[in-house]
């Protein structure tokens, strides 16, 4: 397509505008030029490894050597320091600086050996290409990815059930996690899960915590996205179910990894499709939708993407989100808003669909299952419908249950964790410790410990918390691209429309190139 230079000009204008608007938006308050390019990442650095630290005032050390006291919180440092505006204030040759911790957003490096444990779970970390595994050279957005991952005993072996806090990409948007491990055996009063990092990744866990609800044969416990539980021993499949392709109700009837889902939008990733449900032989009682999802790659793939147009400046807008940054933390949500979760709608008693409630659990990695009470019906038959991102999400089971009553959980804390068949007190006392941190890099395996109350049969759900900082892949800066990322911040929906065609690309090998791209630690 030609372009007039009238409009290239309108273009440009376009583009320096909102580059403008948006760094503008930075420190609140302070209208600057910033030239992010005065310390690049660069050839000469190669294999000596670098500290940066990134303040929250917007001021930037760049190190060659430190020395830290944890306990009172201070670093001595040798190297420069710099103002908000990249321009060189000071270098220490013979001294040292002094600085205060409790006030750095972000540390970024190129390795994460030797770093302690407090500037570790902080630290970004720039991956060499060289340890990134050949299905990720081969297709960078779908490297294997999300957060840490649980294996649980499901008679037959330890199997993927759950994955934590997904969207906790920053230690700001560090949240809570509750995931039902639905399919899990079991037997006697040890229970086992293990706890892996497999991929390039720092997670950072503040407790892995069981929640245990003894329960009759035949009942199950269901959790709602607000943390409420309820117990059911009546789960109905639906007898229809009619998506834009067409009928897909085996998908649908059981959790067995058969999973309904459909390409994404060629040319738009926020457009919406809609799948209707329908249950016959309705009993009394007060009801609920429960559905067993998880999400495509294409968080996955947009997260990726928009690290690589952020580039080399990845560590200034991470420092500005860490440093609280009201303005940029909301830029950067809105395109998960606009993803949105799932829907569902019920049809009531006079034939309109009102909104019930949503499901938002985020990650691609295991299915999770969630419950959404549903207002009162009458009649033998319910009507549901779940709305959703085309291309998003991955649905695996649809039921409606007969609510009995809300329940209350038993918190466990791990009794002992093991690495590599070794008590790990360290570990175990940083998942007990409300202050403390479990850091776990590529590679690193535990074995968390519980001591359920008796030998009786129990519901499980696994309830998490932390945040994870995803490593920068070396090969991504060569994409770094100031007027996307502007676009992305401040035009989210427009962004949406371009990546489309991109993503539509790689879409149909993400899951293969995903799931053989796990980091193993030689």
């Amino acid at each position: 397509m030609k372009i007039r230079e009238g409009n290239l000009r309108l273009i440009i204008l376009t583009q320096t505008a909102i580059v403008a608007f948006f760094c503008t938006q930075c420190t609140p308050g302070m209208k600057r030029q910033i030239s992010h390019d005065a310390i690049p990442l660069n050839e000469e650095q190669g294999g000596v490894r670098y500290l940066k630290v990134h303040m929250k005032d917007g001021t930037l050390y760049n190190l060659n050597f430190w020395v830290t006291s944890l306990s009172d919180n201070v670093m001595k440092a040798r190297g420069e320091f710099f103002d908000q505006n990249r321009n060189l204030v000071a270098t220490s040759a013979d001294t040292f600086f002094t600085i205060n911790m409790t006030k750095v957003a972000l540390y970024e490096s190129n390795k994460i050996t030797g770093l302690e444990g407090k500037i570790a779970g902080q630290a970004l970390i720039f991956t060499p290409i060289a340890i990134i595994t050949i299905y990720c050279a081969i297709n960078p957005k779908a490297c294997f990815g999300s957060c840490p991952t649980f294996y649980a005993w499901d008679g037959n072996k330890m199997r993927l059930m759950a994955e934590g806090f997904s969207s906790s990409i920053a230690r700001v948007f560090e949240k809570p996690d509750i995931d039902m491990l639905h399919s899990t055996v079991v037997k006697g009063r040890e229970f086992k899960i293990q706890l892996t990092n497999e991929a390039l990744e720092t997670h950072a866990i503040k407790y892995a915590d069981l929640l245990v609800f003894p329960r009759s044969e035949g009942e199950r416990i269901f959790a709602t996205p607000s943390g409420c539980f309820y117990s059911s021993d009546q789960i109905i499949k639906p007898s229809s179910c009619d998506a834009p392709e067409g009928d897909c109700l085996a998908k649908v009837l059981d959790m067995d990894q058969s999973e309904r889902f459909s390409a994404a939008d060629p040319n738009d990733l926020t457009i919406k499709e809609t799948i209707e449900v329908e249950f016959k032989e309705i009993p009394n009682g007060k009801l609920g939708l429960i559905i067993g999802s998880r999400q495509t790659l294409m968080t996955t793939f947009l997260f990726y993407q928009g690290m690589a147009h952020a580039g080399s400046k990845l560590p200034y807008y991470h420092a500005q989100v860490e440093s609280g940054n009201e303005s940029m933390q909301h830029h950067l949500t809105r395109i998960w808003d606009l993803l949105g979760g799932i829907e569902v709608q019920v049809q009531n008693n006079n034939g309109k669909w009102v909104k019930a409630g949503e499901i938002a659990e985020m990650g691609p990695i295991a299915a999770d299952l969630q419950l959404v009470t549903l207002p009162e019906i009458t009649g033998e038959k319910v009507k549901v419908r779940i709305k959703m991102t085309k291309g998003l999400w991955r649905i695996d089971q649809v039921g409606l249950i007969v609510i009995d009553q809300e329940v209350q959980p038993i918190r466990i804390k791990p009794a002992c964790v093991l690495r590599e068949n070794v008590e790990d007190e360290t570990a175990l006392n940083s998942l007990i410790d409300s202050t403390q941190y479990l850091l776990t890099f590529p590679g690193d395996r535990y074995e968390l410990i519980y001591n359920l109350p008796d030998d009786k049969d129990y519901e499980i759900f696994l309830h998490s918390k932390g945040y994870y900082l995803e490593w920068m892949r070396e090969d991504w800066i060569k994409e770094e691209n100031n007027f996307r990322m502007a676009v992305m911040f401040a035009f989210p929906k427009q962004y949406l429309k371009m990546m489309a065609p991109e993503f539509k690309e790689i879409e149909p090998f993400m899951e293969y190139s995903f799931w053989n791209s796990r980091y193993v630690k030689q």
